[in-house]
């Protein structure tokens, strides 16, 4: 059953590719560099939540852009593989903040202000949602994390701790942000480190080698993928850079917030749109240069002497 909902995943993935790639080879260097990654490739066999998961997350964006959201029924498709999602892993709730920035981005007028007015109550149910969550966890609290200083979730450093200003009483938001006030250099300091271990993937516990093949990976897809978001020239179908973006901040931010997974299992469940990007950024890197060499080349052909001459 995995294998059948990443075989489906990979070939509708596949068709919408081949909408916003101008080069018909472009998908399937795309496709065959996932499937070589071996470090995502051990998530779609090693649990079956993650499995299934990964490859929703795939079937997710090309709903983006095989039926955009432009009437109920695509709308309803959408809908009901967001539902999927969640039921595989708790964690696809921060697919809802995406998919609000992509129905913001491209509804019209009219929309965008009942959007615009539900954001409220959205921002009100993910209020609820957090303190519901961390109030019903018996083994873990909001600001925990960082009282025991984990950068890996269930590895806390070694203690003596350093001594924070934190409250007992009130819901788990504010929890976390009375720690955040009268804790904020404890809190920036492990932010960066957070964000290095999510977007670099490497760990002390890998070998070198390990360590290298995954920077060599990430590095220029970072580069290439930052180059395409500021690149004007370099055009997604509407609303879906906005939804990749909105994705990418919303697990860092999670990450900042809580602690990172031992074998980057978080990183990775978006690692196809990072390669999206910088796959998007490359082909118009060489688009721009095979047309400059061939107007290079009609400009160096010499004119023939005419006989007037």
């Amino acid at each position: 059953m995995q294998a059948l909902l990443n075989l489906g995943a990979y070939l509708l993935f596949y068709k919408a590719l081949k909408k916003i790639f101008t080069f018909p080879i472009t998908p399937i260097l795309i496709i065959i560099y996932l499937l070589a990654f071996g470090f995502y490739q051990n998530w779609i066999v090693f649990l079956y939540t993650e499995s299934a998961f990964f490859s929703l997350i795939l079937i997710l964006f090309s709903i983006l852009i095989l039926y955009p959201a432009a009437n109920l029924k695509n709308i309803f498709r959408l809908i009901l593989v967001f539902i999927l999602l969640l039921l595989s892993r708790p964690l696809g709730i921060l697919f809802a903040g995406s998919l609000y920035c992509y129905l913001l981005f491209t509804a019209n007028r009219k929309w965008k202000w009942i959007l615009g007015a539900g954001s409220i109550l959205l921002m009100v149910f993910g209020y609820f949602t957090i303190n519901a969550v961390f109030g019903s966890l018996k083994d873990w609290t909001i600001t925990q994390a960082f009282e025991q200083e984990s950068i890996i979730c269930d590895m806390p450093a070694m203690p003596p701790y350093q001594q924070l200003t934190l409250t007992s009483t009130g819901s788990p938001v504010y929890h976390l942000l009375y720690y955040l006030t009268n804790n904020f250099s404890h809190f920036l300091h492990f932010a960066g480190v957070k964000l290095q271990y999510f977007f670099l993937m490497t760990r002390p516990y890998y070998s070198n080698l390990h360590n290298y093949i995954l920077l060599f990976n990430v590095i220029p897809l970072y580069i290439l993928s930052l180059v395409g978001l500021f690149t004007k020239r370099i055009k997604f179908p509407a609303g879906i850079s906005t939804f990749l973006l909105c994705s990418i901040i919303l697990f860092a931010l999670t990450i900042v917030f809580q602690c990172d997974d031992y074998h980057n299992r978080f990183a990775l469940s978006i690692f196809p749109f990072f390669v999206i990007l910088a796959t998007k950024t490359a082909e118009q890197l060489v688009s721009y240069f095979f047309q400059n060499y061939h107007s290079t080349s009609r400009i160096d052909i010499e004119k023939p002497i005419s006989k007037s001459e």
